[in-house]
């Protein structure tokens, strides 16, 4: 792939005034989901953005969701894409894509129904860390600072498994993406694969040396790659478990990882402003891309792979081609 200097090669969604923490394209990459309290969308421009993908066009649409009164900590979208589920302090809520209306809402345990009856899951004693739709849309899968990673039941909210195989909290869960085991990692600083027939952990990935915050499966699920407090990138090959590689970015704290469609990159964002992509068998990166004044709080591709989404504590969302 080309890169070539450019100015004007960013698209910026105007300026919000919380922090930004999470964002993701959905599979018809018409859609952008937010981790915030305001999510607002431009079609501004601007200046001295370093690098340009070239060959890639531009996203036709943007999607807008309604502001919050609170921080909102986690965002998915259902797997057909039709829908958004996300949670902030008080409130959960799920809402439809297509007609940007809310489906359903809870707010200290009372319900606010606009469309069918929204589903309660209560188990978790401390905050939620992530949750994740399985690969089928019929469980849900989360984790927490209580220590323990939990499967439901959408239908029903019923709790259908307990996991309490790590010591400290557990930061990031995901299906594998056959839909019979869960990958996870905490702040006991392990990377751990549990098989959901056997209900326990059959392999673990040790090599971190602080809290292990972000995990994300190749498509193709043969490499883990993990980000942690202790400065470093790890990829892990599943089937042994070893450590292919550690990189460490002397850039502060890695906040979040994500493999490109193909598998053959990761972008990570960083404490330091900037956002990196590295190939698999790297010894640098391949690009350093810079252009937000503050810590970059999450990085995501377009389904195809020619586009980066990354949101910051500089209250914007850039595009980057």
């Amino acid at each position: 792939m080309c890169v070539h200097k450019k100015k004007k090669n960013e698209k910026k969604i105007n300026e919000c005034e919380k922090e930004m923490k999470e964002l993701e394209a959905s599979p018809q990459r018409k859609q952008v989901k937010i981790k915030n309290e305001i999510e607002q969308e431009s079609d501004d421009e601007i200046d001295n953005i370093p690098f340009r993908w070239s060959k890639v066009e531009r996203p036709s649409e943007l999607r807008v969701l309604e502001q919050h009164t609170s921080k909102l900590k986690c965002v998915q979208f259902s797997p057909d894409g039709l829908a958004i589920v996300f949670a902030a302090d008080k409130c959960a809520e799920i809402q439809s894509i297509q007609s940007h209306c809310k489906m359903a809402t809870q707010f200290n345990g009372h319900s606010n129904i606009t469309g069918r009856e929204l589903t309660a899951f209560n188990g978790h004693s401390d905050v939620i860390r992530c949750a994740q739709f399985s690969p089928d849309g019929h469980t849900i899968v989360s984790c927490s600072r209580d220590r323990s990673i939990r499967l439901w039941d959408i239908a029903t909210g019923r709790e259908l498994q307990f996991f309490g195989i790590h010591s400290k909290s557990v930061d990031w869960v995901q299906f594998a993406h056959d839909g019979h085991s869960i990958v996870s990692c905490s702040w006991d600083l392990t990377v751990q694969w549990l098989d959901i027939k056997q209900n326990k952990a059959v392999k673990v990935f040790t090599g971190h040396s602080d809290a292990v915050h972000r995990i994300n499966l190749s498509p193709d699920g043969c490499k883990i790659v993990s980000c942690s407090s202790d400065k470093t990138i790890r990829l892990w090959d599943v089937s042994t478990t070893k450590q292919l590689y550690a990189l460490n970015t002397h850039s502060g704290d890695v906040n979040c990882v994500q493999f490109s469609p193909d598998g053959r990159t990761i972008a990570s964002c960083h404490e330091d402003n900037a956002i990196r992509l590295w190939r698999c068998d790297p010894t640098n990166p391949i690009h350093i891309i810079k252009g937000h004044s503050a810590a970059v709080n999450d990085v995501c591709f377009s389904p195809d792979g020619h586009r980066i989404l990354s949101c910051s504590s500089d209250k914007t969302i850039r595009l980057w081609k």
